[in-house]
């Protein structure tokens, strides 16, 4: 019985998005409050500040996110809870982390943006006694676009990973799971290519008239993953 009554919620909370708004060409007055990746129905709840609260994969499975001042705690989630240190002076009106502790994986991941609120390194390290460097991170990036990342685990080749992107469409989802603005600004463009090495992965995308991407088919090789968005006002 309990399945079923999550399902008529859903529903409604469905039905009650398709009120009538406002359209922009760039999607800037809406957010996303639903993803379907043909596994999970995911939902997505903000606060007054428009902050991303709680994350709910299916009906058992819930992130939350509590604000403070200089810190975000993330709990529950795929590695339990976690600790977020953040600077919001860095760029006015973004919660941007600076470090990440993750008690369950024994890991500290710290992170350095540049001006404009861009990830430009992140170091993840296992807080044993001495604490050993995993992996250095360096992003590169161009007219506000991510355009190259170079990751090293320790003792290792460093891999370059490459992205191209789609001139005239906007990235209307970008940092969807993990908190609005929580590790930096997104690419403003919509990705075409990733290339990791010998591996292209490959997207194309549905758009509505607002501008926004209402699905994504995301293919490497034989493998495809689509994702369908939902949108919502956001409260002014």
């Amino acid at each position: 019985m309990k399945k079923y009554t999550y399902l008529f919620l859903i529903f409604g909370l469905l039905t009650a998005c398709k009120s009538p708004d406002i359209c922009t060409d760039n999607c800037a007055n809406k957010r996303i409050r639903f993803i379907d990746d043909g596994v999970n129905f995911n939902r997505i709840i903000y606060d007054n500040e428009n902050r991303q609260t709680y994350f709910m994969q299916a009906a058992d499975s819930l992130t939350s996110y509590v604000y403070n001042v200089g810190t975000i705690t993330s709990k529950g989630g795929i590695n339990g809870n976690t600790d977020f240190i953040t600077d919001d002076g860095i760029v006015s009106g973004m919660n941007l982390v600076t470090t990440a502790n993750i008690p369950s994986l024994n890991l500290r991941i710290t992170y350095e943006y540049d001006a404009a609120g861009q990830l430009i390194k992140s170091i993840q390290k296992r807080l044993s006694n001495p604490s050993i460097v995993l992996n250095v991170s360096t992003y590169a990036w161009v007219l506000g676009n991510l355009m190259t990342t170079i990751s090293t685990n320790t003792g290792t080749t460093p891999v370059t990973t490459k992205y191209t992107y789609f001139p005239n469409i906007n990235n209307t989802v970008s940092n969807e799971y993990n908190g609005l603005m929580m590790f930096g600004k997104s690419s403003n463009k919509a990705q075409k290519t990733v290339i990791m090495g010998t591996t292209t992965t490959n997207y194309v995308y549905e758009t509505n008239e607002c501008g926004c991407i209402t699905q994504t088919n995301r293919t490497q090789g034989s493998t495809a993953i689509v994702r369908k968005y939902t949108y919502e006002l956001i409260p002014q």
